[in-house]
């Protein structure tokens, strides 16, 4: 599961990107596998066509 963060969350987007930011406790929220948004996948062939090779579906938030 890749990390998907809020960049409409302003605050969260400066402390993830500052180097020198060091409490790290900030994160264990959003270092949880959690879906926060929908997301429409596609299987495809192969990844140097990306032919679909199937109908998409969404993921749902997790609630």
């Amino acid at each position: 599961m890749p990390l998907m963060l809020d960049v409409e969350d302003v605050a969260l987007m400066e402390k993830w990107l500052d180097p020198s930011f060091r409490e790290v406790e900030n994160f264990k929220d959003i270092l949880k596998p959690k879906i926060i948004m929908p997301i429409k996948v596609t299987k495809i062939g192969r990844p140097s066509n990306w032919d679909p090779i199937d109908d998409s579906f969404v993921i749902r938030v997790d609630a």
